[in-house]
């Protein structure tokens, strides 16, 4: 009887990150997250704490400093 070969995994990476329709897809749900968080000061510096890359007094937080 010889040796049991360990079984190896495989990691399968797709070739492209993003194909045409993918592609579109991000680039609608971007647009309409952009409209959505532009209406107004008061939502876009909502959307920039949440990303925290600002404070809510609207300064940028010490990372980004």
């Amino acid at each position: 009887m010889g040796k049991k070969k360990k079984k190896q995994k495989v990691i399968v990476y797709r070739s492209g990150i993003l194909n045409h329709e993918d592609a579109a897809r991000f680039k609608k749900a971007c647009a309409e997250y952009v409209k959505k968080v532009t209406k107004s000061k008061k939502t876009a510096r909502e959307a920039l704490v949440r990303l925290g890359t600002h404070t809510p007094d609207g300064q940028l937080t010490e990372r980004f400093r």
